[in-house]
Parts: structure tokens; C-alpha cells; sequence
């Protein structure tokens, strides 16, 4: 569950980070802003993707961290059966 969390996250980020280029684009391809880069819209884009790149990667780390567990409660389970 954890893994598809963090999937669904960077599926999220990276549409975020499209987002961002595709007002870049209409910016630029519209002539009307000198700096395209310094658009409040474009900075809040980019904001916004980032954001969403902080989450994924937190929740990846939360994911990665549940498979660990995970593989140490299958190996105590393992070593324990040893024994009955």
C-alpha cells in the first residue's frame, strides 16, 4: 500500500512539473511576458511541483521503510518456525 502511495505521488508531481512547462510554453509562445521564468504563475507552478516532489519522495522513503520491516518480520517468522 505504502508503494502505491508513493507512485500515485510521483504520478502527481511529474503532471505538476508538465503544468509547469506547459504555462512556460504559453507564456513564451505569447510574446506578452519579457522574463517567463519570474511569471508569478510560472513560480507558483514550479512551487507546487516541488511540493509535490518533497511528498513523493517522503512517501517513498515510508514505503521503503515498511518493505524493510516487512523483510525482517518474514525472517524472524522464518526462524522462528525453525524451531516448532
Amino acid at each position: 500500500m505504502a508503494m502505491k502511495e508513493a507512485t500515485i505521488a510521483f504520478k502527481n508531481m511529474e503532471d505538476a512539473y508538465a503544468m509547469a512547462k506547459e504555462i512556460m510554453a504559453l507564456l513564451s509562445a505569447s510574446g506578452s511576458v519579457t522574463n517567463v521564468e519570474e511569471d508569478p504563475r510560472v513560480i507558483e507552478a514550479a512551487a507546487y511541483a516541488k511540493k509535490l516532489h518533497s511528498v513523493a519522495l517522503f512517501k517513498l522513503k515510508v514505503s521503503k521503510r515498511a518493505s524493510e520491516e516487512a523483510e525482517r518480520a518474514f525472517e524472524l517468522m522464518q526462524g522462528l518456525h525453525r524451531f516448532t
